[in-house]
């Protein structure tokens, strides 16, 4: 989303915070990846609950869960996995949105953060 910007984000792959905070890039294209990783972050969520739900729901009466093929269990655990580590990710990114915009100081050493 921010190589259509006129300058690329310069947080680097990682977006650690002192680099990502607006002191040290204040343009708009760092703002276009947090928005980009918050959408990711949705539509994998969704994803997630969708093979959750049809593995649980799209079997017959005589086909129990634990007679499933490993790589349906692989896929069920690594939805559960995303469930739990995605809203996380996406509160750390809210923060940084945050730092950005309204001045909180949650990645702020000067703050306490």
């Amino acid at each position: 989303s921010s190589s259509f910007m006129n300058e690329l984000s310069g947080t680097g792959w990682t977006m650690y915070p002192p680099l990502s905070s607006t002191p040290y890039h204040n343009g708009i294209s760092t703002d276009m990846v947090i928005l980009g990783l918050h959408l990711a972050g949705v539509s994998s969520s969704a994803a997630s609950i969708n093979y959750l739900v049809t593995f649980m729901n799209v079997r017959g009466l005589a086909y129990k869960a634990e007679f499933a093929p490993p790589f349906a269990w692989a896929l069920s655990v690594t939805s559960l996995l995303l469930l739990i580590s995605i809203p996380v990710l996406a509160g750390g990114l809210t923060m940084l949105i945050l730092d950005r915009h309204f001045n909180c100081s949650f990645f702020d050493p000067a703050g306490g953060g």
